[in-house]
């Protein structure tokens, strides 16, 4: 009996830390945008192309549904947890969609401000981050079957997903004063690295509970801290204009 009742405990001590690490990741994307965005937006001072509030909306309304996703599992209701899926899977699609008009707005602006090429460069950033979160998402959705790799795989997805929300810290507090335009790629480094935050803290969490640490943090961790470096190395290069250049013509 006492071996089952300890099995009990430590299922309901695992479910209940992803809900703490998604509460966190709810916070993070909160605070992170709150100087640079809620609090403009509060105040009547935010005046940007609708595409960007869009955009917010439904990267905020994610990281919501991701925290009730989780309390559904820890609560035992794990078939309002599936069928709730749906509509997340419908939200994270419209939300990468999102991302690309985004980023087609952001250059054309700052084009116009003379800044075109440092943004095109910068845009490797959010752009390689977006390929790597809907490959990771897609992973998580195929392996709802086996919930010890899809939440893990879940939370290599808010990893990434975090990485904008602590970058935005960053750029308001070190940013020159009357700066215009994006910073360095390579000052995209330090937030990537905290946002892995999630995923050592995941790994923590496992070695705690199961005595190892499993595998998808062994592989995804450094998959997703070589995703964080990779834009210092492409950003640079004539492909990534190119390829820039023409994601640009795509747009009517």
């Amino acid at each position: 009996m006492a071996s089952v009742l300890g099995t009990s405990a430590s299922v309901r001590a695992d479910r209940w830390f992803y809900v703490r690490l998604a509460a966190a990741f709810v916070a993070t994307a909160f605070l992170g945008f709150a100087p640079t965005y809620w609090a403009p937006l509060a105040a009547g001072h935010y005046a940007k192309n609708p595409i960007t509030h869009i955009h917010g909306m439904l990267f905020f309304g994610w990281t919501l549904t991701y925290l009730v996703q989780t309390i559904l599992v820890a609560s035992g209701r794990t078939l309002a947890h599936r069928s709730f899926g749906m509509f997340g899977i419908a939200l994270f699609s419209a939300m990468c969609a999102s991302v690309l008009l985004a980023l087609l707005n952001e250059v054309r602006v700052y084009d116009a401000l003379g800044v075109g090429d440092a943004v095109r460069r910068f845009v490797s950033v959010p752009m390689i981050g977006l390929v790597a979160l809907i490959f990771t998402f897609t992973l998580a959705i195929s392996q709802t079957r086996q919930p010890d790799i899809h939440k893990r795989l879940m939370v290599l997805t808010i990893a990434m997903m975090a990485q904008p929300a602590l970058a935005r810290w960053f750029q308001f507090f070190l940013a020159p004063p009357g700066a215009i335009g994006p910073p360095p790629v390579p000052f995209a480094l330090m937030p990537g690295l905290l946002a892995l935050g999630f995923i050592v803290a995941g790994a923590v969490h496992d070695k705690r509970m199961l005595g190892h640490v499993h595998r998808v943090y062994r592989i995804g961790g450094p998959l997703v801290a070589l995703e964080i470096l990779s834009p210092v190395l492409v950003s640079q290069t004539a492909a990534w204009m190119g390829f820039i250049h023409w994601f640009e013509r795509l747009a009517p």
